[in-house]
């Protein structure tokens, strides 16, 4: 009689263990689909709308696009500031206006496009400079256009 209950015991709990789903497969892999076809307010199609929204009724900015000889485009930048000299034969420092001392002065790269001009400039130091430039995807500033402002 003891084994007999003892069997049935042992049959009740591994039922009910059997049936308990684990911890890992509590959500299914598609629930954000299940969640957006019941969903009236979806709060990721709220959210894209309204970035959508900010950037129709963002203010325009003295940015410019370009394409390079790969067809990436970059963002063309400008910045204004105190020359700072030369680093080598290729780059050149600018210590941007505006911004604190504790900032170190920006580091531009220059292309044969610019290099001509740039020489015909006659920088010296501390001479205000406003250049264009876009930055690369590993961080390189390279100078696309470079003006002398009168002082």
């Amino acid at each position: 009689m003891k084994n007999i209950v003892l069997l049935s015991a042992v049959l009740v709990i591994a039922l009910i263990t059997s049936c308990a789903t684990p911890k890992d497969e509590t959500v299914p892999e598609n629930t954000d689909e299940i969640i957006e076809e019941f969903d009236d307010d979806n709060p990721k199609e709220k959210i894209e709308e309204e970035i959508e929204q900010e950037d129709e009724n963002a203010p325009e900015n003295n940015d410019s696009v370009t394409e390079d000889e790969e067809g990436v485009t970059e963002d063309i930048k400008i910045d204004t500031g105190k020359f700072n000299g030369l680093a080598d034969v290729n780059f050149f420092e600018v210590k941007i206006s505006g911004v604190p001392d504790s900032i170190p002065p920006k580091m531009f790269m220059l292309t044969d496009d610019v290099r001509e001009k740039f020489e015909n400039l006659n920088l010296q130091q501390d001479d205000e400079v406003k250049v264009h430039y876009y930055e690369t995807s590993d961080g390189q500033l390279i100078v696309t256009d470079i003006e002398k402002i009168s002082q």
